[in-house]
């Protein structure tokens, strides 16, 4: 529960702080989100745009890259029945909390 509420309070905190700022594209576009940025979906306007809806497709992956990582096996951190059951990747306790200097770190772009 304690966990929960900071969450909260840190997406409240986020939330009131950061102005939001708009991706469109158009049919065919790729975008690529870091896992931990905060986002949502918006408005679908291709009943507007095309006459008729178009549904939007997502495909979430989540990658890890191959460290040895030590996995939390709890049902708090996962991979229990509560949370983390439905990922391929886990949390792990050398995870170093994101900033703006190290967020790409564990990522390979070649």
């Amino acid at each position: 529960p304690a966990r929960k509420d900071a969450f909260q309070d840190e997406i409240r905190r986020i939330v009131t702080s950061t102005p939001p700022v708009e991706f469109s594209g158009r049919s065919g576009d790729v975008v690529f989100w870091h896992p931990r940025m905060v986002h949502s979906a918006g408005v679908n306007n291709s009943l507007v745009d095309h006459h008729s809806p178009v549904i939007r497709l997502a495909v979430p992956l989540d990658y890890q890259n191959n460290r040895n990582y030590t996995f939390f096996e709890d049902e708090e951190r996962g991979p229990g029945e509560k949370i983390q059951w439905w990922v391929d990747t886990r949390c792990f306790e050398e995870d170093e909390p994101p900033t703006p200097e190290n967020m790409w770190n564990a990522y390979a772009f070649d």
